[in-house]
């Protein structure tokens, strides 16, 4: 069973995975014992002016909410049960978010406490146009957002919004326009007022993935910008299979470039990079990756 554990004190929200639930012969219900055994996250929410304030912080693994807990006025937290390995911690604060905070959380202790600054959201417009610069309409935008993913369309004239916490330096964005390569790039975030231009670059490329590596979903990695490559796949039209999905694997049409896929949201030596040609298929098989790092 996957467990969801309200705890009292602190008020946290947990995600347990994998618990076996077993009922003697002869009882009429099924004792379960949780051991919580990762390690603590402590810190605290302020505000711009750098008091504390109520609210709420998320944790995340990836772009996948993994906990939460409710903060009270002091703004002080304390997060059980986090396993080890990097996440990211955000806040939310009456309507403002913090920019996330990345945190290591080591096997045998704890990691330093961890102070969330929420500010107001800021609105970052962009225009998403061909190389010939023709605007790109019905494209669909995926970007960081409370509690994961967020996502928005262009319009006829290829224009589009994201919000972004105040302070933000550069937003991850994930662009599928119909017809075309996916793009994944990094916005750097532009001077109030300002447009953000993205251009969509053909002839694109093939991004192949072994039908074994699907599974759990990799991460794809490329300047900067990361997102679950889960997160690039369109819905299939019709009652037929997605046009991306084949006998022996995935195949993306994606901008050309250096991609780099995970099987873990953050890069590592059991990864594989491959650059994409125009034209050009590459194959990303994870499994290979792990037994070369072996």
């Amino acid at each position: 069973w996957d467990v969801t554990l309200m705890l009292a004190k602190p008020r946290q929200e947990l995600h347990v995975a994998n618990v076996q639930v077993r009922r003697r012969d002869g009882d009429e219900y099924a004792r379960v014992n949780i051991e919580l055994s990762g390690r603590r996250i402590r810190g605290t929410i302020v505000d711009e002016n750098d008091k504390p304030i109520a609210g709420a912080v998320n944790v995340l693994r990836g772009f996948t909410p993994e906990t939460g807990v409710r903060v009270d006025a002091d703004g002080s937290f304390e997060l059980l049960g986090v396993d080890p390995g990097r996440v990211s911690l955000s806040a939310i604060a009456k309507g403002r978010e913090s920019v996330p905070v990345e945190v290591v959380v080591e096997k045998d202790s704890d990691p330093e406490p961890v102070t969330l600054v929420v500010a107001p959201e800021e609105e970052i417009a962009c225009v998403l146009t061909t190389g010939a610069g023709f605007p790109i309409a019905g494209a669909h935008v995926s970007f960081p957002a409370q509690p994961g993913i967020g996502s928005t369309y262009s319009s006829p004239s290829g224009r589009f919004r994201i919000a972004a916490p105040r302070g933000t330096s550069r937003v991850p964005v994930a662009i599928l326009a119909p017809g075309m390569p996916a793009k994944i790039a990094m916005i750097d975030v532009p001077a109030r007022g300002r447009t953000v231009a993205l251009i969509v670059h053909e002839p694109g490329g093939v991004l192949r993935l072994s039908g074994s590596s699907t599974h759990p979903w990799p991460w794809i990695f490329r300047d900067g910008a990361r997102f679950s490559f889960a997160t690039l796949l369109t819905p299939p039209a019709g009652n037929g299979p997605p046009s991306w999905l084949r006998a022996d694997g995935i195949y993306m049409s994606v901008e050309p470039g250096t991609y780099t896929l995970c099987r873990e949201p953050f890069v590592s030596d059991a990864c594989v990079q491959r650059t994409i040609a125009p034209g050009a298929t590459e194959l990303f098989d994870l499994p290979a990756a792990k037994e070369a790092a072996k």
